[in-house]
């Protein structure tokens, strides 16, 4: 019997959004507040909250809560939001989308 352990991409990131939003929702794995442990600074795009129906600002929380350095494509309208969780614009939009921008 041949098991196949190939995982798709479309199916590793609906698992890795599916574990974010354990994680956020979830009482027993949480991370210690505003802790930013090792030299690595994590950032996260704002596609992990989808459906999970937080604004910005819920977003910014949650972020800082589980260490997170930063928020990808958020634009400078809502720096100050970021700056108030302590959290930095990691990639700003613009420049043309993904499809015909620097991946073309």
């Amino acid at each position: 019997m041949v098991i196949d352990t190939h995982l798709r991409r479309r199916d590793f990131l609906a698992t890795l959004g599916a574990i974010t939003a354990i994680r956020m929702t979830g009482t027993t794995l949480t991370a210690p507040a505003n802790t930013r442990p090792g030299r690595l600074k994590q950032a996260v795009c704002r596609g992990v909250f989808r459906g999970l129906n937080l604004d910005l600002d819920g977003q910014c929380r949650e972020t800082a809560r589980l260490g997170g350095h930063g928020i990808d494509l958020v634009g400078p309208a809502d720096f100050p939001v970021l700056k108030k969780y302590g959290l930095i614009p990691t990639m700003v939009p613009g420049g043309g989308s993904i499809k015909s921008g620097v991946n073309d």
